[in-house]
């Protein structure tokens, strides 16, 4: 009896399968949990098994492929919509709805989300999907046509997606590549291997010489150049240079040195992972940096509304505003403990420079061992930034200012209200601003002549929006700072930031400064100090405005439902 051979060896098939699966891994660069990739993985070897199925079944071609999206389709609904399906495979009109909006959602999380994200069901349901379909198409283009080069190309495509900023975090960047070129090795070699295999003009030994040599040579080829390119591929000319083309202005690299807030994100995500805890004898805001320079355009003229710092740490702008040696307030003495602040970056995560600390540090009396020192420019701790804060422990002394009303409105007697606009602190972008940011502010400080007054006015201005971190998107033809000062809802950043636009506009020196309220509080110690654990959602931001050389930079509150510490008798919040 006569049996039946598969239409291409198993080796092949194998070598096939790998592509897609290799290349998926390099999503490991793209998502905040490997799980994710892992499921983006296991859906290309499952598409590509039931694929090498069905071909020893013998089945058409069509039907083969009819099967797979089938088996696909009933993943999905049992994976992510199992309420809505029959026996929670089967899709029904409601399941068929409810994947059209988690499709919606797609552009909306591309948009909002900065690598490496999480892995939302518009993420996942649109990755499974699209390694489901690349792994068949490449199995087709392998094992049926039996093409050379061709069968790789899907894989590339997946590969490159998730290696291009700002898609990618940059993390793990030697390793993916590593697993891909060799993936891609072992399917040339298979794919070679194959065609010599089946010649019929090279036969006995001298084919069996030819398969050896062509085995040992290509894996010490693809060994060397995998090495070559991992160690000296940064060397090469334009390695690192800027890109010509940013792909997708939404997603903004956030430097080691240069955090930023963005009007239309969150500042960060609101959970309630640990980042450090305090333990001091008065509570505070626990302050990150100051950000001094505002953008309303980006490098392709685009519409965007972000804040980010130029001077101070590692950079060598300068300012005349900087925070007297000595200012009236109450020693706060800090013992901080970090559990971990990196920072998102498009290069990998990375230990952002700024430490926490109240306003202002003055003296760090415990270092833990690594290079700290305290910034006069932006007032906050600073740490060598090749050095990780995982599990840092340092303790820090602040004066913090709890000036009187009356200090406040005495010094803004002898302040210009304006001040001469050369400083970054008075910086404006070079695109204009709306005019109705300008229009509100010397709508709400008419009549006053005092800056403590005017900085007063505004913060009871916008003490009477509402808070909220579920805001609908900028409509098309509106800015973010004009579709706040319309609804009048926003979230702290949309606050701060406005609150220390408007007072330049009034030529009064402003910023914002970034960091978290001062946490929940873990118990009281027997020297009568407290222990706050603070986490992810206690991040914020809230504008400081300049009052002269005498009592420097003050903090007010324009949230809503946000009080500083100490500084009810000026805020009277």
């Amino acid at each position: 009896m006569k049996t039946t051979r598969p239409s291409a060896p198993l080796y092949l098939e194998l070598a096939a399968t790998a592509l897609v699966p290799a290349a998926a891994i390099g999503f490991i660069r793209v998502f905040a949990e490997r799980s994710d990739t892992y499921l983006l993985v296991l859906s290309a070897v499952a598409a590509s098994g039931l694929s090498i199925g069905l071909r020893r079944l013998r089945l058409p071609l069509a039907l083969s492929f009819a099967i797979s999206v089938a088996t696909l389709t009933f993943v999905l609904t049992w994976g992510f919509f199992s309420e809505t399906a029959l026996g929670g495979i089967v899709p029904t009109p409601e399941t068929v709805s409810e994947i059209s909006a988690t499709l919606g959602e797609l552009v909306e999380d591309f948009r909002t989300q900065t690598s490496p994200v999480d892995g939302t069901d518009s993420f996942m349901l649109s990755g499974i999907t699209l390694a489901w379909l690349l792994a068949i198409l490449t199995d087709w283009g392998a094992v049926k046509l039996k093409l050379a080069f061709e069968p790789v190309l899907p894989a590339i495509l997946l590969f490159v997606f998730g290696s291009i900023p700002p898609i990618s975090a940059g993390s793990y960047t030697f390793e993916a590549a590593s697993i891909f070129g060799f993936a891609v090795a072992i399917w040339a070699v298979a794919q070679r291997h194959a065609r010599i295999n089946a010649s019929t003009l090279v036969v006995g030994s001298k084919k069996r010489t030819m398969l050896t040599s062509l085995i040992v040579g290509a894996a010490l080829m693809s060994a060397g150049a995998v090495l070559i390119g991992g160690t000296f591929g940064d060397e090469l000319p334009f390695a690192n240079s800027e890109p010509k083309i940013e792909l997708n202005s939404d997603f903004r690299e956030r430097e080691v040195s240069n955090p930023f807030i963005d009007l239309e994100q969150r500042l960060v995500e609101q959970s309630d992972n640990s980042l450090f805890s305090v333990t001091s004898n008065a509570r505070s805001y626990w302050r990150i940096v100051g950000l001094d320079t505002y953008s309303n355009r980006n490098s392709l003229d685009q519409v965007t509304s972000v804040w980010e710092v130029r001077i101070g740490g590692s950079n060598d702008k300068s300012s005349s505003f900087n925070q007297p040696d000595s200012i009236p307030g109450q020693t706060i003495e800090q013992d901080i403990q970090i559990d971990s602040l990196e920072v998102r970056t498009q290069s990998g995560n990375s230990q952002n420079v700024w430490i926490p600390a109240a306003l202002t540090p003055t003296a760090i009396t415990d270092d833990g061992g690594v290079d700290l020192s305290t910034d006069s420019i932006t007032q906050t701790v600073t740490i060598a930034g090749d050095t990780s804060t995982i599990g840092l422990e340092y303790s820090v002394v602040s004066q913090a200012p709890t000036f009187s009303a009356e200090q406040l409105r005495s010094a803004s007697s002898s302040l210009a209200l304006t001040e001469p606009g050369n400083d970054l602190y008075l910086q404006l972008p070079d695109s204009p601003l709306s005019p109705v940011v300008e229009q509100t502010a010397r709508q709400v400080t008419q009549g006053l002549d005092n800056r403590y007054d005017q900085m007063l006015a505004l913060q009871s201005y916008f003490q009477g929006f509402d808070y909220s971190l579920d805001l609908p998107a900028t409509p098309p033809g509106s800015t973010a700072i004009e579709h706040f000062l319309d609804t009048r809802v926003g979230f702290c950043q949309q606050f701060s930031g406005t609150f220390a636009l408007m007072a330049r506009t009034l030529g009064i020196p402003a910023r914002v400064a970034v960091g978290f309220t001062w946490g929940d509080e873990a118990g009281t110690n027997a020297d009568g100090t407290v222990t706050y654990n603070v986490l992810g959602k206690h991040a914020h931001a809230w504008p400081e405005i300049w009052f002269g050389p005498e009592l420097g930079w003050v903090p007010f509150e324009p949230t809503p439902g946000r009080g500083i510490p100490g500084a009810t008798q000026y805020t009277g919040i």
